[in-house]
């Protein structure tokens, strides 16, 4: 009957945590606001920083997953000169005439649909109804664009190759345009104005939401050969191709390069004049500043942990040195020299662990604040959290062992005697 308390009593003499050193702990905590502060502070800055960059790092990385999808999964596209090369490599760059791209367009087998787009103009469109709210971009576009960039109609009609022959003055809006020119009702034949140039709505797309903070539904498409005869060569072509699957994917690429390279006169051993561009690319491209980014964050996280850890150690000194009369009543009246350990190393944790915790809420919320100012979705970095929370355990350990063994190792009566 007896031998439960027995074992109660026996587990806790083998075991060097005590209730007592965790209420004492406590006490020293609530009792020392300043010094608690301080500490606190300096973890939290070191936290803070840390997972601000994790959350804002795991939010684009989210969203350039996501709206990767642009391009169908099996799209590539070659720009001439993209806006994203250094000044100096853009430098005499040849442009895609739309000759050169027709037979392009008609000669490629590897593919199931091919398109050519352009990028044109922004400016202010106008319905009878309303205006758009800021700059609407214009795009010149082929009937095989929609296919390639996923572009699905909700109402109307896509442009087609009849309107390319044309010159026809029509025009596909971006959902969130349409709404905005015609609230109340459908666009569809209904007339906008942009700049004076009065053109046709004969479709509305499905909407596309916002990447990078940018709206994709804020665009109104016209054919590009509209756009040619009214922009005439300023404009920077690009060419869009499907594959039809994951396995001939390489091959459409390679036969758009080899038939690129052979039109420009490139001789064997000449790097392409023309870039190529898919999903996996911007991935890829991603992946590599993505990584960049994070080896410099490790550097600048260990430097904050490292200065947090120095903070909290001086603290924990300052702490034994303030605290050694009652440290020796402690040992005199029966306190145990770990159960002194285990009350400052508890300080330590307790204080590294909240300050960890109040820097992980406020560096989420920073980090998520920051991406819906981009109108990127909101996401919690759960390996960072737990990473974050396990590297403040393991700096307030290490910054608070030695503080505790000598807090510990104090003599008894020389304690007794402090001031």
């Amino acid at each position: 009957m007896n031998e439960r308390p027995h074992r109660l009593e026996a587990l806790r003499d083998r075991w060097p945590v005590g209730a007592a050193a965790l209420r004492a702990a406590r006490r020293a905590l609530v009792t020392n606001p300043l010094r608690t502060g301080l500490t606190l502070l300096a973890v939290t800055v070191g936290m803070f920083s840390i997972i601000l960059a994790a959350t804002a790092i795991r939010a684009i990385e989210e969203d350039v997953a996501r709206q990767s999808t642009q391009f169908s999964a099996q799209t590539f596209a070659v720009y001439h000169r993209p806006e994203q090369l250094p000044a100096d490599l853009r430098k005499g760059r040849r442009g895609f005439d739309y000759a050169l791209i027709g037979d392009l367009l008609g000669k490629l087998r590897a593919c199931r649909s091919a398109g050519a787009e352009a990028t044109l103009s922004a400016g202010e469109i106008q319905s009878r109804w309303s205006r758009s709210s800021g700059n609407a971009e214009l795009f010149g576009v082929t009937p095989g664009v929609f296919p390639c960039r996923t572009l699905e109609v909700a109402a109307g009609r896509a442009l087609t190759a009849a309107d390319l022959d044309a010159n026809a003055a029509v025009c596909v809006l971006g959902a969130g345009l349409a709404q905005k020119l015609f609230p109340s009702g459908s666009a569809l034949d209904e007339r906008v104005n942009l700049d004076g140039w009065r053109l046709t709505v004969v479709g509305v797309l499905e909407a596309k939401g916002a990447m990078f903070g940018q709206s994709q539904d804020n665009v109104l498409l016209i054919p590009l050969t509209t756009g040619l005869r009214r922009y005439g060569g300023r404009i920077n072509v690009s060419v869009l191709v499907e594959a039809p699957d994951a396995r001939s994917f390489d091959a459409a690429v390679e036969e758009a390069r080899g038939w690129l390279r052979t039109s420009r006169g490139l001789r064997p051993g000449e790097p392409d004049d023309f870039e190529i561009w898919s999903n996996a690319a911007l991935r890829a491209k991603f992946a590599q500043l993505d990584r960049q980014i994070r080896a410099g964050g490790l550097g600048v996280s260990l430097v904050a942990l490292l200065a947090a850890a120095a903070g909290v150690m001086n603290v924990m000194l300052a702490a034994v040195a303030q605290r050694t009369r009652e440290i020796g009543v402690r040992l005199a009246v029966g306190a145990r020299p770990r159960d002194i350990l285990f009350q400052f190393l508890a300080e330590a944790v307790a204080l590294c662990a909240a300050g960890g915790l109040l820097g992980i809420l406020l560096g989420v919320g920073g980090g998520n604040l920051g991406a819906m100012l981009f109108e990127v979705r909101p996401v919690l970095p759960l390996a960072a959290v737990v990473a974050g929370l396990a590297g403040c355990v393991i700096v307030g350990i290490a910054a608070g062992i030695y503080p505790a063994l000598r807090a510990s190792r104090l003599d008894p009566i020389e304690s007794l005697r402090a001031q």
